[in-house]
């Protein structure tokens, strides 16, 4: 990593740190990675960047240190085994689902259950829960309607 990126990451997380964000390092690494077009860990392999980049870094960090959620600025959140694509308004990673997620993951079933992810949101956790499972068949309700 050159020390010019270097440097620029550390003041990234002054920054983030400074507007409350809680992994201010890690997000100002994952949004070197994302500007740059890599992962995280391979940051220290990156060439030099240009000045192009590091306006595009700083633009990104500025909008992070407003609170702008990280997987909206990097377009994608992971979910269990999944990646997902996401934007504005699309989709904010909650801790309900992950605790889900965590126990169901964990869960000892049949070769080839059924998954059924009925009106909790994107569907995400029955796509996560099916991959986890391979012989799974995943299916999403989005909206059960009632009759009287």
């Amino acid at each position: 990593m050159t020390t010019r990126l270097r440097s620029a990451i550390d003041s990234a997380t002054t920054l983030l740190a400074d507007a409350g964000i809680d992994s201010a390092r890690y997000d100002a690494e994952e949004l070197a990675a994302h500007v740059a077009g890599t992962e995280r860990g391979r940051l220290s392999l990156l060439g030099p960047p240009d000045d192009t980049f590091f306006d595009h870094y700083n633009a990104a960090v500025a909008a992070r240190s407003r609170r702008v959620p990280l997987q909206h600025l990097t377009g994608t959140a992971a979910f269990g085994p999944l990646t997902l694509s996401v934007g504005p308004g699309v989709f904010i990673r909650a801790l309900k689902p992950r605790r889900c997620w965590n126990g169901r993951s964990a869960q000892a079933l049949p070769a080839k259950p059924v998954v059924v992810d009925v009106c909790t949101g994107s569907g995400a956790l029955a796509l996560a829960l099916a991959r986890h499972w391979p012989g799974a068949r995943g299916d999403r309700r989005r909206r059960l309607r009632c009759r009287a």
